[in-house]
């Protein structure tokens, strides 16, 4: 039992720390992107012709950094849950029962 303990923990972690990583990466790519093309429109580095558009692309890099957070946390919430429901499993302890109707053969008439 305690094995299984160590491994639920270190798993926890291991994601904790992959988690961390991939968001700080996503932080990094669209957010910082977004920052600096705000800020070259402010020094007014950028040409005309880009300063145009500037403010949608920056809205859409914004938009897509917090997307990337969001389905991130969605995906390590799962991982996590589906890791919490197999250790119960696995020790012997309750775990919900399933919804799902059993499976029923069905013969189309034609």
């Amino acid at each position: 039992m305690q094995l299984a303990a160590d491994v639920a923990k270190a798993c926890d972690q291991l994601a904790l720390d992959v988690e961390m990583d991939v968001l700080q990466f996503g932080r990094e790519l669209h957010l910082a992107a977004a920052n600096d093309l705000a800020g070259k429109l402010a020094n007014g580095v950028l040409p005309p012709e880009k300063a145009a558009v500037a403010s949608q692309l920056i809205f859409n890099q914004r938009l897509d950094g917090w997307l990337t957070l969001f389905f991130l946390a969605v995906v390590w919430f799962v991982i996590i849950d589906m890791l919490r429901i197999s250790l119960r499993y696995t020790r012997g302890l309750p775990v919900a029962g399933s919804s799902e109707a059993p499976y029923q053969v069905r013969r189309m008439s034609t």
